[in-house]
């Protein structure tokens, strides 16, 4: 732990959740040039066991896994290996057939050929016509249910997954709107069909081990079990929703989930954010050059997030942009930062950002739902960063 009264800001911040409840423990990380100066964990790591949380807990990063699997699709973007303009249909044929919903119910519907197919950059992007099942916005979101299309517990393989996802229909035509979803974990089957490895091996070999980032996977081994903080969800009382030693996470999983599906630990985390932060440079192998991860973080909507989105998002995007993996702060965005700061969260309500022009990096863990239980605090620990640097 580094305390640092520079930052008292964000340890009383962390404080204000802890204390009212809404949260169990929590994690902060803030470096700046290179070093870290601010470290430290508050609370426990469960309450049953009323264990104290420590800096290296391992947390569920869930959708904070979507930047490390658009990093990988886009090292294989580098090698040639695919354009943004590329339909997914060439890696998987199934989506050639993929239709846009028109009108009916989840049981009986209509469905119209899409002016386009998906293409690589529409996966990158959210554009994709693609949704979640547990978006409850649309007649699309209920044939994902009714279909057994589960976002956060996958019942089926991954290859098995995708195709069932190519049958059904999407939203709108590929590119003319913004939605969340499985998008991601499409792209991971797609890296699997390019690179020939399963996307757990592609990502140990080309990221995880690289960066040296050594407690980051897709479950939790027994020997390290201890170190998983159990995650809650906010009901009438808290409820253990994931038990670290018999839960989802316990487990090598039925599918690699690019999109949902890594643990990961704050100083891990912090290695793949410095070598964005790097321009793609870390222990002097270059992962990835600076034009891609320019372009990554820029905006690649035509317009603002909240004209361009199929539903508004409201306040769990207030960057106002998107990029390749990430969101993006275009101008008029109300969040802490400077122009072009990128980042993105997790379901649990973990966060981080990356500010290229300060050289900053805040990262904000720990386990609590329901997703957008308490969003403002997303964006709170962001302006008690910047106050403490300030």
């Amino acid at each position: 732990m580094m305390k640092n009264d520079q930052f008292k800001k964000v340890s009383e911040f962390t404080d204000s959740y802890i204390k009212a409840g809404d949260l169990v423990g929590t994690i902060t990380l803030v470096a700046q040039n290179g070093t870290i100066k601010h470290l430290e964990s508050k609370g426990v790591m469960n309450i049953e066991e009323k264990q104290p949380m420590h800096e290296d807990a391992i947390f569920r990063i869930y959708s904070m896994t979507k930047p490390v699997t658009s990093v990988a699709a886009m090292m294989l973007y580098e090698r040639g290996m695919f354009e943004l303009c590329t339909p997914i249909s060439t890696f998987i044929p199934e989506f050639k057939n993929t239709k846009v919903f028109v009108s009916g119910t989840a049981t009986n519907y209509k469905t119209t050929t899409p002016e386009r197919e998906i293409t690589m950059g529409d996966l990158l992007s959210h554009t994709s016509g693609l949704t979640y099942d547990f978006m409850y916005s649309s007649v699309v979101d209920e044939i994902y249910r009714n279909a057994n299309i589960s976002g956060l517990n996958p019942q089926q393989p991954l290859d098995e997954l995708v195709k069932i996802v190519a049958s059904m229909p999407l939203l709108y035509t590929p590119g003319t709107k913004w939605s969340y979803s499985v998008a991601t974990d499409v792209l991971g089957r797609i890296i699997e069909v390019i690179s020939g490895q399963s996307l757990d091996s592609f990502l140990q070999k080309e990221i995880f081990i690289p960066l040296g980032m050594v407690d980051t996977d897709f479950y939790v081994p027994k020997e390290k079990q201890k170190r998983l903080t159990a995650n809650y969800i906010h009901d009438d009382k808290l409820k253990m929703f994931d038990d670290p030693q018999t839960g989802q996470f316990s487990k090598p999983p039925i599918a690699y989930l690019g999109g949902i599906g890594l643990v990961s630990t704050a100083r891990d985390y912090l290695k793949f954010c410095t070598m964005l932060l790097n321009q793609g440079l870390a222990l002097e192998k270059q992962l990835l050059k600076p034009e891609t991860v320019q372009l990554m973080s820029t905006n690649y909507l035509p317009t603002d997030i909240h004209t361009y989105a199929y539903i508004n998002p409201g306040e769990y995007i207030p960057f106002g942009g998107f990029g390749l993996g990430f969101a993006v702060k275009l101008p008029g965005s109300n969040i802490s930062g400077n122009i072009g700061t990128f980042g993105w969260n997790g379901a649990a309500h973990t966060s981080f950002f990356i500010d290229l022009e300060a050289k900053l990096i805040g990262i904000f863990l720990t386990q609590m739902f329901p997703p957008g239980y308490k969003l403002e605090m997303i964006q709170e620990f962001r302006t008690a960063v910047y106050n403490s640097i300030l």
